[in-house]
């Protein structure tokens, strides 16, 4: 497999590292399955004592309301990751469905919140996202109905381990 395969697999949920440097930033999510976009192929989940694992195909953290195509999300998932790691400066769970991100103040940071916000809405219309810029800061908030908590966790999770 190249490069732009490696670059093309997908960790769907199961345990996998988180996007930070966190040591202890091991996302878990239930049924692991990897995928190589090149060639569409699903590819073995390991423990960590390299014993090949059965891969459930519980995609809880993925809503079947998600209309976002299998090849894509590696791309959207990757977007996420940036944004999260490269601005989040913190992090508050305001409610259950509601999180709170501060972000860099710099008009960059404001303006990919803002794409990444509007292509999420379109394939995962549950989401609503409130971009706010007041007095120096800029502010995220994420907010899902009862039903898509999980993926809200998901979010979190990912954004602590970020940074």
């Amino acid at each position: 497999m190249g490069f732009s395969g490696l670059m093309g697999m997908l960790a769907r949920p199961g345990t996998v590292p988180g996007p930070g440097p966190g040591a202890d930033c091991t996302l878990r999510w239930p049924g692991a399955h990897m995928v190589d976009l090149e060639s569409g192929r699903g590819l073995p989940v390991y423990s960590r004592d390299m014993e090949q694992t059965e891969a459930s195909t519980d995609l809880a953290w993925v809503p079947q309301a998600c209309t976002l195509p299998m090849a894509e999300q590696p791309l959207r998932v990757a977007a996420f990751d940036r944004l999260l790691g490269e601005a989040v400066q913190g992090i508050e769970r305001v409610a259950a469905t509601r999180l709170h991100l501060d972000l860099r103040p710099e008009p960059e940071v404001a303006g990919r919140a803002a794409e990444l916000a509007a292509a999420e809405t379109k394939c995962c219309s549950f989401f609503t996202f409130t971009l706010t810029m007041a007095g120096g800061a800029v502010g995220l908030d994420v907010a899902v109905p009862p039903g898509h908590v999980g993926v809200l966790d998901a979010l979190a999770e990912r954004a602590r381990c970020a940074r």
